[in-house]
């Protein structure tokens, strides 16, 4: 049984949780690559005001031993996100090479710009073009350049199931 509590799936109700069989790679544990080793919950349910409580059919011992298991939580591959990375300022901007690392900081100068800032023109955007996807083109340029990948968070279950 895996208890979630907090503000997560409220947030993202369709966030797909399930374990992973971990493997050894060196002296890092990692994902196995074999999707057919995903092992799905067999029930899930919730309490309120924020539990959330899946059951997986393994036994607890399984889950934390060598190497054992990663839970995996991940946002709806389905579900698309448009906008922009978290702004950085000044020397912790990196030099734009691709779109992935468009983050707002690349388009204001400060927070207070960022601040006050309603909407983003395409006249003052970055003017660049990667893989043949151009900044202010169109709006499938556009889509393409703040499309969000989505997010994947693996925990061990030795670092959530207490020994013994």
């Amino acid at each position: 049984m895996l208890l979630l509590r907090g503000e997560l799936l409220r947030r993202y109700p369709n966030s797909v949780i399930y374990a992973v069989p971990a493997v050894r790679d060196g002296q890092q544990l990692t994902l196995s690559p074999d999707a057919n080793a995903e092992i799905h919950p067999v029930f899930r349910g919730t309490l309120k005001p924020d539990v959330t409580f899946l059951g997986f059919p393994m036994h607890p011992g399984d889950a934390t031993g060598d190497p054992g298991m990663f839970f995996v939580i991940q946002e709806q591959p389905t579900e698309p996100r448009f906008g922009l990375d978290e702004a950085k300022f000044g020397h912790d901007l990196p030099a734009l090479t691709g779109w992935d690392q468009l983050s707002w900081g690349h388009l204001v100068h400060s927070a207070e710009e960022l601040k006050a800032l309603s909407y983003v023109s395409i006249a003052t955007g970055p003017g660049k073009e990667f893989d043949h996807v151009a900044w202010g083109k169109n709006a499938a340029h556009q889509a393409r350049i703040t499309i969000q990948r989505p997010v994947r968070v693996a925990i061990h279950a030795s670092q959530l199931i207490p020994k013994g």
